[in-house]
């Protein structure tokens, strides 16, 4: 295996593990041998990723539109490769609450998905769940309803009930019906989702749980049972001094 090839690999095992700072340094230790094949886009999109990972989304928007500046001007724009790519830095601009510069990233992403795979394509899903973001922060509901609409039925009409690809599109949506004030309608997606999830993770503690904990706890705190929300508040914040 040639050396770049393995740093790459070893970088990847480091992120499935969540072992963003080992992941890294392995990357930018690839980053010259990258830039001496034409590979370089690669590793800034995975130190985008490394930075997100370990919450400095800064640093991750700078890698991203590191990425996107050295693609070749050859490849094809209408790819899933760039799309995900447009995806990441949106995702990184809206924690970044950025919101009026990630709408066009998600747009310009879910364009790309879709001419590729037509509507209804699985593909949409997580384009369409990050669109929704931004429109649910800046209040924009309609239209953040319409997209996670989408995203659940493609979701539940590909991989069933219970698909991981679910929970995501499903909490989005809770959490638009709970700050609307509709509790009722909010309940059983936001149960859903944290039930989908806690089956998709390895322990019960992981931090993927966190926004499902956090939106669970604020239902349960709306509709005035406090105890509940109290043990889920407390799971989230042990989760958070664990993942410090």
């Amino acid at each position: 295996m040639q050396p770049l090839e393995l740093l790459i690999q070893s970088a990847k095992r480091a992120l499935f593990f969540r072992e963003f700072a080992r992941a890294r340094a392995l990357l930018e230790q690839a980053l010259p041998l990258a830039e001496q094949q034409g590979l370089e886009t690669f590793v800034y999109r995975a130190l985008g990723d490394t930075w997100c990972g370990c919450g400095e989304f800064g640093e991750a928007v700078a890698s991203y539109r590191r990425a996107l500046a050295s693609r070749p001007p050859q490849l094809d724009g209408d790819s899933d490769d760039n799309a995900t790519l447009l995806s990441n830095l949106g995702y990184a601009l809206d924690q970044e609450k950025r919101f009026d510069e990630s709408e066009e990233l998600h747009v310009q992403s879910l364009a790309i998905k879709t001419r590729l795979h037509g509507k209804g394509h699985p593909a949409l899903i997580q384009p369409l769940t990050n669109l929704a973001f931004g429109l649910l922060e800046r209040g924009e509901n309609a239209r953040a309803q319409a997209c996670l609409s989408e995203s659940v039925s493609i979701a539940e009409r590909t991989f069933g009930a219970s698909h991981p690809a679910l929970a995501e599109p499903l909490n989005n949506l809770g959490e638009l019906y709970r700050r609307q004030g509709q509790l009722d309608q909010a309940a059983p997606l936001l149960q859903r989702a944290l039930a989908i999830m806690e089956s998709a993770v390895p322990d019960p503690d992981h931090p993927d749980l966190l926004p499902f904990l956090d939106n669970n706890a604020a239902l349960l705190r709306q509709q005035g049972h406090a105890e509940q929300a109290n043990e889920l508040a407390d799971r989230a914040e042990r989760i958070r001094n664990k993942d410090a």
